[in-house]
């Protein structure tokens, strides 16, 4: 599981202190790209 790897193991490790952000890896985002109707020449 890679949030516990990213949580328990890396975070653990000596030398990193915590993470600047919390990642969730349970939560799914959305990206709007406009796709062109032609392809320019």
């Amino acid at each position: 599981d890679l949030m516990r790897i990213v949580n328990g193991i890396i975070q653990s490790t000596p030398g990193v202190a915590a993470t600047e952000t919390l990642i969730s890896l349970d939560v799914s985002f959305d990206r709007s790209i406009h796709i062109p109707d032609q392809i320019p020449q």
